[in-house]
């Protein structure tokens, strides 16, 4: 049996792909920085697109961040993706509203070009 099934993975997987224990990724669960979804026969796992973030993690973690340190960590890095998305919106609505702004100026030029 297979323990893939629909970007579903057993923590014991995840735990080997990712270079960790699975006491170490049930630890991370505890502390909720991952979270953990029953997948076949009650079993808990993660997800596919989970293994990035536990990665992550791991790689604070052994830069000497606590665990703390890491859901302080992991909070400011939602944080600056949020905002990095928010600008990319206000800076594809700013371009928009110079793109009408030109045209309505070029509008503008035309008529009073024709009087």
């Amino acid at each position: 049996m297979t323990e893939e099934r629909e970007g579903w993975i057993s923590v014991e997987v995840a735990a080997r792909r990712v270079g960790l224990t699975p006491a170490t990724v049930r630890r991370y669960a505890r502390r909720g920085l991952i979270v953990l979804r029953p997948g076949p026969g009650r079993r808990m796992g993660l997800r596919e697109e989970d293994l990035p973030l536990l990665r992550r993690i791991r790689r604070l973690t052994e830069l000497g961040l606590n665990l703390a340190g890491v859901e302080v960590a992991l909070h400011l890095h939602r944080q600056v993706c949020d905002m990095q998305r928010r600008l990319a919106a206000l800076e594809t609505e700013m371009l928009r509203m110079e793109a009408e702004m030109d045209a309505h100026i070029q509008r503008l030029y035309r008529r009073l070009a024709s009087r």
